[in-house]
């Protein structure tokens, strides 16, 4: 954002690379670019980026300093002399502008503001043409470069057909928006970091979505670069409102009357009762209720209208008949632990209404939660809004989130949510 991209008459094939001159100096990256078109569209492109934007942050490093950058938080466009002049440009300005030796014949504006609490965007308004950049007339992005490295810009701005002169704070570019990533199912959540809030203007309220890992229940269903804006129907703005939304879902899981149960929610359970580690019974229970497909005889679906009773005694190879028609051995309603923390675990079933072509549950939220689904409302960048419903795996990773730890070789540190 705010920089001039570097066309090339004959672009060939390629994912990247360096735009050199004859005497094979590098004078820009041909990297890709991402943007919204006019209608909201996320599209990409390939340009060149003058390698003087990249020196400035490499140049530091080799002398071993963390590189210090400031900006101006908004995003500004370029606007002909012609279009300036029907907004009240004078022509004692356009004649100086035509004069400057560096002029392209064009002005600056403000397009965009990145973040409104700023001061920098508290100052100037959308719409506002740059006039004057510290003393001098500013014609195109490498303009702004006067502005990196100080902590106000003076500036000569035309806004509603008025000359003003301001002293405009910039923002520190620390490179240290993200501070927090929670992985769960498969995908890597955390708030949403500069370069996201630069691509969209009307930025949703939910926690971002910027990666997903191939093979994971998040890959089947979620896409990097949408916003979670709900968990089963729970609003969630930031991270510890997902967290808590994602923990209710687990524990009305293990509440469900299904035989459908997410390891991470049993072994939160397990701490229930005096945080002792579960028996070996207890864990090949836990075994056979995530997997009741495991079970001789095990008949596929639920019944309804009976009550049965059974004790795991799957430690000695044996599975407790269903007491009843096509009543499933094991369910997850009741779970009564005994009081030393040993021994099998007690597993009622309790009487269900049928609903036609699911499981027997009560509701629609229980029969998604039978069959391992969480029901998600996302947002994505150009404002659609969809609900999808995810699938989760009781035996893939558990939920993780990664810390700042200045100590370690990576700066990070992996922690276990439970």
């Amino acid at each position: 954002m705010n920089v001039e991209g570097i066309k090339v008459d004959d672009p060939v094939g390629t994912q990247g690379g360096v735009l050199c001159d004859g005497d094979g100096l590098v004078q820009a990256l041909w990297v890709n670019y991402s943007s919204q078109d006019e209608k909201g569209n996320d599209i990409t492109f390939m340009s060149g980026l003058d390698v003087e934007a990249v020196t400035q942050v490499i140049e530091p490093f080799m002398r071993g300093e963390y590189p210090k950058l400031r900006a101006l938080d908004v995003e500004f466009w370029t606007m002909r002399i012609a279009a300036a002049r029907s907004l009240g440009l004078t022509d004692a300005w356009v004649q100086k502008i035509e004069s400057d030796p560096s002029s392209k014949h064009s002005l600056l504006y403000v397009l965009n503001l990145l973040d409104a609490t700023t001061p920098c965007s508290q100052m100037l308004k959308v719409g506002d043409i740059v006039l004057e950049l510290e003393g001098r007339v500013a014609t195109g992005m490498k303009d702004l470069e006067r502005a990196r490295n100080v902590e106000s810009v003076k500036m000569t701005v035309l806004r509603e057909g008025q000359e003003l002169c301001l002293v405009v704070p910039t923002v520190p570019l620390l490179g240290t928006d993200t501070n927090r990533i929670i992985a769960w199912a498969g995908a890597l959540i955390q708030m949403p970091y500069k370069a996201v809030l630069e691509q969209v203007s009307n930025v949703p309220r939910g926690v971002y979505v910027s990666c997903t890992l191939y093979g994971s229940p998040a890959s089947t269903a979620l896409r990097p670069g949408v916003w979670i804006t709900e968990i089963d129907g729970v609003p969630v703005a930031d991270l510890d409102e997902f967290l808590d939304a994602v923990h209710h879902h687990e524990n009305k899981v293990v509440r469900s009357r299904q035989g459908s149960v997410c390891e991470v929610a049993l072994k939160r359970l397990s701490l229930a009762y005096g945080s002792k580690r579960l028996s070996n019974s207890v864990l090949n229970q836990q075994h056979i209720l995530a997997h009741p497909e495991c079970i001789p005889g095990h008949l596929g679906h639920l019944g309804h209208g009976h009550t049965s009773t059974a004790t795991a005694a799957a430690a000695d190879g044996q599975a407790p008949a269903a007491a009843g028609n096509n009543v499933h051995p094991y369910d997850a309603s009741s779970l009564n632990a005994p009081e030393n923390g040993t021994g099998p675990l007690e597993v009622t079933q309790s009487p269900k209404s049928s609903i036609p072509g699911s499981p027997t549950v009560g509701n629609s939220d229980d029969a998604a939660q039978s069959q391992g689904y969480v029901r998600i409302k996302i947002q994505a960048r150009n404002g659609t809004v969809s609900v999808i419903a995810m699938k989760l795996d009781p035996i893939y990773w558990s939920t993780t989130q990664l810390l700042p730890e200045p100590e370690s070789v990576s700066g990070w540190k992996m922690v276990d949510v439970l």
